[in-house]
């Protein structure tokens, strides 16, 4: 809460005027101040996130560490797909072109016709039994966090992302305290689930509504132009976060159809490790964005070149870091971070840290491609990334297992980074070359 103050606008000045939907909380934090605060914020989450797979992994078993990752799977690309980006569509519109109404109601529509979708391949899959209630559970938390995702993207708008950070911190915290009580007490994932979906709609309903209602009533308004033009605009973010998600999901779906659920948790379990690695490229990512633009923007291609150039080998630097610690730690990690019946995956540990620091490394090029406002190709980049996945799943995870689905996100990231690159060059010799910026065709909000 320090950084309140350092925001011009007080604690006391907020907590006096609660209720109030007509209070000015205009006065934003600087720069400097959101990065610290999303930072932490997100950090915080996303590792409290990583923790509850460990407390079941170590409370539980493979068993339901794959009946939670599978729940993820399937739910999470549908709903990266209803949810389009719309938080950053929404924290982008500075001429208040639509309401935050508007904003909610396209997302209550969407996030419905996902519960609608996800029971549809559910009830087509083999996804029945034990695994109903945990899908039904994942989904339930999912709806809620969408409605939580439009209050952060109103938060943004306003450039106060430290009450988003201050929600995401904890919701993370307490969700892992709830979950590990639960889990150890019951032992059942369902009741543990449970608990989580009930922190996350009273956080819902008693922090992030009552700080976006200051600026703007949060009521959904359906109105059809409204809805209709909004989805228009933001489909194609939803489509590229959509494949974005199942390139993630693909080495799982396909370690569970041809190895089972206990195979599945195991491989999860270990490629999380990987995704940690994003955590330290994923705020300073966001933070760089915004300088590459206006370096491209100005045409000022030798700042713009050697801004990449540092952020990519900072990004080495933490992939080749992963790399060793699993080479020289691997087995005492897993062993430490699971159980020991997870350390017989080091073999997998090294590979998906090579996917890892390829990921970290060239991350930056897909947020030098966002700030040249090259959208439409990068719909194409994760398409072919999705096929060179399940391609080499199909050949390799029969016979190898985990070693195979690890190789397979390898060859998907080799793919994408050469993409990426390619996209990236391109950009640098057209604004060279006099044609602009951004092509219309491939613009966005």
């Amino acid at each position: 809460m320090m950084l309140l103050n350092e925001g011009r606008c007080t604690k006391d000045e907020i907590d006096g005027q609660r209720g109030n939907n007509t209070v000015d909380i205009e006065r934003r934090l600087t720069l400097r101040n959101n990065f610290i605060w999303t930072f932490f914020g997100n950090g915080t989450y996303n590792g409290c996130q990583w923790a509850i797979l460990v407390v079941l992994a170590k409370l539980g078993s493979p068993e339901l560490v794959g009946r939670y990752t599978l729940a993820l799977a399937l739910t999470a690309p549908i709903f990266m797909l209803s949810n389009m980006n719309l938080a950053v569509v929404l924290a982008s519109d500075a001429k208040n072109r639509n309401s935050l109404g508007d904003y909610f109601a396209l997302r209550v529509l969407c996030s419905i016709a996902s519960l609608g979708i996800v029971a549809l391949l559910a009830s087509l899959g083999r996804y029945g039994g034990v695994l109903a209630p945990v899908v039904a559970l994942v989904v339930f938390a999912k709806f809620v966090e969408s409605l939580s995702d439009i209050a952060y993207g109103q938060m943004q708008k306003h450039e106060r992302l430290d009450f988003m950070a201050i929600s995401m911190m904890i919701k993370g915290l307490v969700s892992l305290v709830v979950f590990s009580l639960m889990q150890y007490f019951t032992g059942s994932l369902s009741l543990s689930l449970a608990g989580l979906c009930v922190v996350w709609t009273l956080l819902l309903l008693t922090y992030d509504i009552p700080v976006v209602r200051r600026w703007e009533p949060v009521r959904p308004v359906f109105s059809l132009e409204k809805v209709k033009g909004l989805l228009l605009l933001s489909i194609p973010l939803g489509i590229v976060s959509f494949l974005g998600s199942l390139s993630v999901q693909v080495p799982r779906f396909a370690m569970e159809h041809f190895r089972g659920e206990r195979e599945l948790g195991l491989f999860a379990a270990v490629t999380s490790l990987g995704l940690l690695a994003r955590l330290v490229t994923l705020a300073l990512s966001r933070a760089a964005l915004p300088r590459l633009s206006i370096h491209y923007a100005a045409g000022d291609m030798d700042r713009f070149k050697k801004l990449i150039i540092r952020l990519m080998s900072l990004g080495l630097a933490v992939g080749m870091a992963g790399i060793l610690a699993a080479w020289f730690y691997g087995s005492t990690l897993l062993t430490w971070m699971f159980t020991k019946e997870y350390a017989g995956y080091t073999d997998v540990l090294m590979v998906v840290m090579l996917g890892a620091g390829l990921t970290t490394a060239f991350n930056f090029m897909g947020t030098a491609a966002t700030a040249a406002q090259r959208f439409t190709p990068q719909i194409v980049v994760h398409a072919a990334k999705i096929l060179s996945i399940a391609g080499i799943c199909l050949a390799t995870v029969p016979a190898y297992g985990g070693l195979g689905a690890a190789w397979a996100f390898v060859g998907g990231t080799l793919v994408s980074c050469l993409a990426y690159s390619f996209i990236v060059w391109k950009a640098v010799q057209d604004r060279v070359v006099g044609l602009g910026p951004t092509r219309a065709s491939e613009g966005t909000p």
